[in-house]
């Protein structure tokens, strides 16, 4: 013989408050960005080849110091914004190399045998490197913006 204090209804809304409170302490109420992460700073900016927008390009932010590279990829019109640990959150505040890579499938055309896309621009092959890419940027606090125009 069960003794049910509760009754069955008023148990079930106790389960389901429990089971909330729960769910809110998992997700938690404001953002889940761990504290002890270095401090970032919003990056965005546009890459240009010879006055053509860099279309579908990654781009890069290598901390100089060592720590999370900063990753974003160009738009149509040469312009990107760059993630380090969460969408769009910029890179680590400091002295970045910056590098850019066409996406292969962009400069080469999305299907073989045809022409490249008419805004694909091939960029010289110095800029995809860490080590002898000549970009270098300095991420500040309080958002920053950057124009690559390449060479």
């Amino acid at each position: 013989m069960s003794i049910n204090f509760l009754g069955d209804r008023a148990a079930r809304t106790a389960s389901y408050a429990l089971a909330l409170v729960f769910l809110a302490g998992v997700v938690g109420c404001g953002s889940s960005r761990d504290p002890n992460l270095p401090e970032v700073s919003g990056v965005r900016g546009t890459f240009t080849y010879k006055g053509s927008p860099v279309v579908n390009a990654f781009v890069s932010f290598h901390p100089v110091d060592g720590g999370v590279t900063a990753m974003g990829q160009t738009d149509q019109y040469g312009n990107f914004k760059v993630s380090t640990f969460e969408h769009g959150d910029g890179a680590i505040v400091g002295e970045h190399t910056v590098t850019v890579q066409v996406d292969a499938s962009a400069a080469a055309g999305a299907v073989p045998g045809m022409a490249p896309a008419k805004s694909a621009v091939a960029i010289p092959g110095q800029y995809a490197s860490a080590e002898k890419s000549p970009l270098t940027a300095e991420v500040k606090r309080g958002g920053n913006t950057f124009e690559f125009d390449l060479k």
